[in-house]
């Protein structure tokens, strides 16, 4: 697909697309809006559509006025959830160009107008096909959008492809996506870019006591992986941000095994892996004056006579032991040493950890939010901003120390579980123990970087993208 701006109206397009106000006057094809209005057929109400066919309009295909509500009440969810409805609904495989008529008001500004427009025409349009025999087709549609407004649209595709490329690894097959295909696969993506790259076998995590990442990893042929990433945007400064994220390719759960119908999207478990891995390859094209670390701690958690188990006690690289009550609580094992590696190895004066951690996530904040636990409220106040005009919705969860207590293991320094209550909260406070005290914030997007059924965010099953543009946001507003 590929989208352009244009201020003349020179070509003819099978389709015109017309966003209307309910309680004010568009400038173009008012009287055809005013005429169907009037006639009750459309009134430019939130989430409506009206179309006219070549019939109504002399050289024009079709019409779409798309209703976006009143005026004041716009917001980029609004404007982006009306889109998808959109565009899901229309034969874009059917169409080769779109005319989109651009608007801007106090609520929306004209660069999140237009981002609107790209990324929730790639979410209603988004394929994972590879795999099929008979592929679902190409969508090589145009769209220009008609504004007399200068603004490079190279972000905002560079955002769309960061996105798109955390659902296609994410909704990679596990047997293909393994630990060191991964490290591979991160590999040929910075390719080109500023960035320094290592992919650490699993020799040289035994070698160098990252403990419990191996455990995790033990029992499976496909041995783990440690890949680290670095971009350096601001040589003046020594100051870095240390992004970790979750790799696990596949998670049976181990002795701790999963239902079968738990297991079957467990390919899932290394979104947080996969954001982090776009998130460097964004911040490099778009040439950040920020340093950032991407760490990855990557394996799969399976079963053998080698695998750990319930009742284990085993180590990590911080040192500190854990007793194992669930070998499905795994990934903030691996986690564990990614974050004290981030802290002690890299001294990153910040680390965001990101996660498919918990299925409590899910029970306490549904599908629409990650949860944040963090040790700093500032953390999550600058995450918060970063998530506005997104779709990326976030909220705080408390980090009482108290919920500490329930990981003291009478034999260890932890248990790698905190009990039935307050999960997503005590898991995330048994991560933040390894980062050395310094400011961090952990962010659980379990129920919300996969989707079992159509939202109105992201209206496919699979991988969703989520939180790959909020971490972008983040970095920028941090330079």
């Amino acid at each position: 697909m590929e989208f352009k701006l244009v201020d003349k109206l020179d070509s003819e397009y099978q389709v015109e697309i017309i966003p209307c106000f309910e309680d004010y006057e568009i400038s173009r094809y008012s009287d055809i809006f005013n005429k169907i209005k009037n006639q009750g057929l459309f009134e430019g109400k939130i989430g409506t559509k009206y179309s006219l066919n070549q019939n109504d309009v002399n050289g024009i295909s079709t019409l779409v006025f798309v209703g976006i509500g009143k005026k004041d009440e716009l917001t980029y969810d609004s404007w982006y959830k009306s889109l998808v409805s959109l565009f899901e609904k229309m034969k874009i495989n059917l169409l080769k160009n779109i005319l989109f008529y651009s608007f801007e008001c106090d609520n929306l500004n004209i660069k999140n107008m237009l981002k609107g427009i790209i990324l929730s025409f790639s979410a209603a349009n988004y394929k994972f096909d590879r795999y099929m025999t008979t592929k679902l087709g190409e969508t090589e549609v145009k769209i220009d959008i008609y504004t007399n407004k200068s603004e490079d649209l190279d972000e905002l595709l560079n955002i769309r492809d960061a996105i798109n490329l955390t659902r296609d690894l994410v909704n990679e097959p596990s047997n293909i996506l393994t630990p060191e295909e991964f490290g591979n696969r991160c590999i040929e993506q910075v390719k080109g870019l500023d960035v320094e790259i290592n992919v650490y076998d699993e020799n040289w995590i035994k070698e160098n006591n990252l403990n419990a990442l191996y455990e995790v990893g033990k029992a499976s042929v496909n041995k783990p992986r440690f890949i680290v990433m670095k971009y350096f945007g601001d040589k003046q400064s020594d100051k870095t941000i240390s992004f970790v994220g979750k790799g696990l390719t596949y998670d049976s759960g181990g002795y701790s095994i999963k239902s079968s119908d738990g297991m079957v999207t467990m390919k899932c478990d290394m979104a947080g892996a996969a954001s982090v891995l776009s998130l460097i390859i964004l911040l490099a094209k778009q040439n950040l004056k920020i340093n950032v670390f991407g760490v990855i701690p990557t394996c799969e958690n399976m079963i053998n006579g080698n695998g750990f188990k319930p009742g284990d006690v085993i180590g990590s690289l911080s040192g500190k032991t854990i007793e194992i009550i669930s070998t499905d609580a795994e990934g903030r094992l691996a986690l564990a040493d990614g974050v004290y590696y981030a802290a002690k190895n890299l001294n990153s004066d910040l680390i965001i950890d990101i996660a498919t951690l918990t299925g409590a996530c899910g029970i306490a904040l549904g599908t629409k939010y990650a949860a944040i636990i963090d040790n700093d409220e500032s953390i999550f106040n600058k995450l918060n901003d970063a998530s506005k005009n997104t779709v990326d919705s976030i909220w705080r969860l408390p980090g009482d120390k108290e919920y500490l207590s329930t990981l003291k293991s009478d034999i260890a320094d932890y248990k790698n579980i905190g009990g039935r209550y307050g999960g997503t909260i005590t898991a995330g406070l048994f991560v933040g123990e390894f980062t050395l005290g310094k400011p961090w914030a952990h962010i659980d997007i379990a129920y919300v970087a996969w989707n079992d059924f159509s939202t109105k965010i992201f209206p496919k099953k699979g991988a969703t993208g989520a939180v790959v543009e909020l971490l972008y946001n983040f970095c920028k507003n941090s330079q």
